[in-house]
This record gives C-alpha cells, sequence and structure tokens, in this order.
C-alpha cells in the first residue's frame, strides 16, 4: 500500500499526522477547501526533492512545480501552527522516506532538516529487519543502521495501538468465517476452503502477537558519517555507503582520535556493515530506481476553450497543447495506437459520444484545425458542446501519456481533477470504464480528485461486478473521504456486494436525498 503522511502543511494541523493511502485507482472526495488538493501539492512536493540534486532544499518555487501554487513556506505551513517544522513522509512498496523541513516566511526554498528513509528486508517484515538512513543536511551528517524489525514503529504511529487494530480487525474476520460454517455442510468445498482461510487468518494473528511482544529494536550496527557537499539524497547514501565499506581501523583512529583499545568496539559496526554492504548497495540502488521509475502526471482542473484554431504558443490553452504535444509524439505513425485509443474512446459505441474519428491539420507551424468526422461528414471540434470538447482534452492527455511510456518504460502516476467537468451523469459513470481500462491495458494508475457521485457509484458496480473485494482478488478502486467539519481522513470500505461498510460526511451523497425530502 502506498501512502502520504502529513503535519502542519497548508490545511493540516501540527497536532496530528495525516495519513491518506493511494491505490491503483484512488478517488479523492469531500467539501472544497478539505484537503484533496493539499495531499496532490504534497505528493508533487516530495517526489520532485527526491529527484533533485539537492538534499539540503526542498524547492516550493520549482517551475515544474507551477501548478502546485505555493511559492514560500509562509504559505506551505500551515496558517495556524506555531511550530515552523513541516513534517511529510511517502512509502513506496517497501520503505518509507520521511522528510522534515523550516524556513522563513519569505523563502521559496525551504531548510531539509531531515531525511530518513526506513526500508525492510526481507518482504515478510515482522521477521525480518530495518534498514534505516538518515541524512541530516544541516550538519552533512549520514547516520547508517540495521536493527531488528519492529512493523509497527513507523512514522508518528503507535506499535500498541496499531498492532491491537490489526489483531481485532483478523479476529472479527475469522468470527465472520466461522459463523458462515454453520450453514454449510463439512464435506463442501466452500466449507474446506473457508476453514484454510481461517487457519491462514490465525498463523497472521499468531505472528503479529509475537513480532510485537517488544517494541525494542535490536541493534545491528550504527554508523555515522560526514559527507562533504550538498548532492541528492541518493548520491549522498551511495558515497557514504561505499566510503564506510572501505573504512581501515587506521583510519577510523585517525578520524576519531581514539586510541587502538577506545577504537576496537566502535570499529566493531564497520566490520558488521561490511557483511551487509552488497545488501545496502542493492536497497540504495532499488528505493531510488523505484523512485526515478514513478512519474507523476499532474492534469489540473482547467476548462477548455471554444476555438476554431489551437495556436502552439498559447500556453494558456491545455487544449492546444495536448494536441500540440499528441500531433508531435505521432505524427511518424498516425494510424498507430495512440490515434486507435482516441479514437475509440471518442466514439458513440462506448466512448464518450464525440464522432467516429478524427483529422488533425497543421497550420503554417503555427497552430492545428481540429475536425471531429460524424456520419462521414466533418465538423470542427470547437462547433462540438463544451463536455464533448473537455473530454477530448482529456483523451488527447492520457493518449500522450501513452505514448511517452512506451519509449521511457515507467511507472506513472497520473492526477486529474475534475475530470468530470461539463459532462452529464452517464459520461461521468462512463470516466470509471475509461480509467479502469487505461489501468488494466497499460498499468497507468490514477489519483482522480472528483465530486462525482456518478463517478464512484460506477466503481462501485465494478467491485459488485468483478468481485474485486473476494479472498483472492484485488480490488484496484481506493476512495478516500475528506471531512472537512471533523478534520478527518478515512477510506471508505468496500463490501463484496459493491456497497460501502462506512458513511459519507453530510453533503455528498447525501445530498440528493435531502432535496428530495425537502419536496415532499
Amino acid at each position: 500500500m502506498n501512502r502520504i503522511q502529513i503535519k502542519n502543511f497548508r490545511r493540516f494541523t501540527e497536532n496530528e499526522v495525516y495519513k491518506i493511502p493511494f491505490k491503483d485507482i484512488t478517488i479523492l472526495v469531500g467539501k472544497n477547501n478539505s484537503g484533496k488538493s493539499t495531499m496532490v501539492k504534497a505528493l508533487l512536493l516530495v517526489l520532485e526533492f527526491l529527484k533533485s540534486d539537492s538534499t539540503k532544499n526542498f524547492d516550493f518555487a520549482n517551475k515544474n512545480l507551477e501548478n502546485a501554487n505555493i511559492v514560500t513556506f509562509g504559505r506551505a505551513k500551515n496558517k495556524y501552527a506555531k511550530s515552523d517544522v513541516i513534517s511529510l513522509a511517502i512509502t513506496l512498496k517497501e520503505f518509507t522516506i520521511a522528510i522534515e523541513l523550516t524556513g522563513d516566511e519569505d523563502d521559496t526554498s525551504a531548510q531539509v532538516i531531515s531525511a530518513i528513509i526506513n526500508v525492510h528486508e526481507p518482504e515478510m517484515i515482522s521477521t525480518g529487519h530495518t534498514h534505516q538512513f538518515e541524512v541530516y543536511p544541516i550538519s552533512n551528517k549520514v547516520i547508517i543502521s540495521r536493527s531488528k524489525s519492529n512493523p509497527f514503529a513507523m512514522f508518528g504511529g503507535k506499535p500498541d495501538a496499531q498492532k491491537n487494530n490489526e489483531v481485532e480487525k483478523i479476529e472479527s474476520q475469522i468470527q465472520q468465517i466461522k459463523n458462515e460454517l454453520l450453514q454449510l455442510e463439512k464435506t463442501s468445498r466452500e466449507f474446506i476452503e473457508k476453514n484454510q482461510i481461517i487457519n491462514k487468518l490465525e498463523d497472521k494473528r499468531k505472528i503479529l502477537l509475537k513480532s510485537s511482544k517488544s517494541s525494542t529494536q535490536k541493534e545491528q550496527y550504527t554508523l555515522e558519517l560526514d559527507y562533504p557537499k550538498d548532492k541528492s539524497l541518493k548520491d549522498i547514501l551511495e558515497n557514504v555507503s561505499e566510503d564506510a565499506a572501505l573504512m581501515s581501523f587506521e583510519r577510523f583512529k585517525k578520524n576519531s582520535g581514539l586510541k587502538a583499545n577506545q577504537a576496537k568496539e566502535p570499529y566493531a559496526n564497520f566490520i558488521a556493515f561490511n557483511e551487509y554492504y552488497k545488501k545496502v548497495e542493492a536497497i540504495i540502488k532499488y528505493i531510488f530506481d523505484t523512485v526515478e521509475k514513478m512519474s507523476l502526471y499532474y492534469l489540473p482542473s482547467n476548462p477548455a476553450k471554444q476555438s476554431a484554431l489551437f495556436r502552439i504558443k498559447d500556453k494558456q490553452n491545455p487544449l492546444a497543447q495536448s494536441i500540440h504535444e499528441f500531433y508531435q509524439i505521432t505524427k511518424r505513425s498516425k494510424e498507430g495506437e495512440a490515434h486507435r485509443f482516441v479514437k475509440k474512446w471518442m466514439s458513440n459505441e462506448g466512448g464518450f459520444e464525440i464522432g467516429d474519428d478524427f483529422v488533425i491539420t497543421q497550420q503554417a507551424n503555427e497552430a492545428y484545425e481540429v475536425n471531429i468526422i460524424e456520419n462521414e461528414k466533418s465538423v470542427p471540434l470547437a462547433d462540438k458542446g463544451m463536455g464533448s470538447i473537455q473530454a477530448m482534452l482529456l483523451i488527447f492527455r492520457i493518449a500522450v501519456i501513452i505514448e511517452k511510456i512506451k519509449i521511457k518504460q515507467d511507472n506513472p502516476m497520473v492526477i486529474i481533477e475534475e475530470p468530470e467537468l461539463n459532462l452529464h451523469p452517464a459520461l461521468q459513470s462512463r470516466l470509471c470504464d475509461f480509467f479502469l481500462e487505461v489501468y488494466d491495458e497499460y498499468n497507468i494508475c490514477f489519483i482522480i480528485e472528483s465530486h462525482s457521485e456518478y463517478l464512484i457509484r460506477k466503481s462501485q458496480v465494478f467491485v459488485k461486478e468483478r468481485e474485486y473485494e473476494h479472498e483472492t482478488n484485488n480490488n484496484p478502486f481506493s476512495v478516500i473521504y475528506f471531512d472537512k467539519f471533523w478534520d478527518r481522513i478515512y477510506s471508505m470500505r468496500y463490501r463484496k456486494d459493491g456497497r460501502f461498510e462506512n458513511d459519507f460526511g453530510n453533503g455528498f451523497y447525501d445530498e440528493a436525498a435531502n432535496l428530495t425530502f425537502d419536496l415532499l
């Protein structure tokens, strides 16, 4: 499960660590100013920092982050906070990177206090070990350690509370299945399969109880080293690890100023580190390969313009820029996969009901004309309704990303704001078909900020029809509700029948029912 954690950033207060998970297709819902866009901005900023050439500076004014629209530390920090420290953390697969930063109100680049990476090995973290890399840019210090895993001691976590919650959840599942067994024949296949599930859950329960008897960690080694100058986080860890592996006893004595009998015990940490150096080297490579391959595409909510010509130099027109990108990336294969993709999703059969085909014509290297072919007649895109124009913008954007990942072979995450803009209810529902097929076919993941009930309802239908919540299946959908009134964020829990176990806050799903009641 991927996750971002936020404290004292924008609308998120300094009194709590807000933990927000995201899956393959994550839909963020809630009232305006509830924190949805803030979560997106935090994700953009953290990934940009991890790919930057500096560990000392956390940039708010990078040109690549214009859509984040933060600019200064004063605008990034929660406006009611007394603390001048912002905490952000991201979990990707088996590792967590936590960052603390501070600064002055007008600083466009915050000062990084610490960047700490925790990564588990092996995959079964309850019986494995944790490697920790702590970088302190102010003092140019790095601490590298390996210790016995405590799977519950995570950034801002409460080991006992997390353990109890997990155990209670498993015990509830066991009891539910036992109740179901009472209605089954003991010789039936379903009875046998459910007993096997109970055995697995009981094994997991034992492991959790055993692994959390002690919240302390047994250390294998801890090293503290200096690094000479500011570099990327990856370069610093690679250089320091290599330096630690080459540390001789004589050099250590000289650097530490200790006599031989005094240096023997602390130098033992370097001997222990050497045993795991190859593993550490592989872990650092894995972490930053994962970060590098995670391409983030941000598609903000931009109302499309009705225009006969889409000028290349019109940087304020997202449709013009999307058409330009699409034309340039497909001009050598105009009937290729990207063209077929656009043609399919603009169609009246299962698409967004725009037309049968399209033609892009470049005019004097200055602009593009886009015509929609419908019933063998050509109609300028500008003459279609705003919903059709908005849908074409989304389709072109995704088609360009599909072409890009064929070249780069990366793992894209696409963040989209309000894709339902100007679409009528049936087509808002079809957005869910669109996102699911793109995920299934191209392994493109989505974080979608939306107010569309129809989009979410269709996800519930898919959960039911495809049995996503059955034991052996993976549900790609996640709906995260931002409750502004209670200042909390929680996941909506899908049931096997597609319904939600828990409720949305006031003013979302209940609004239509409330208005109907008012009419009675």
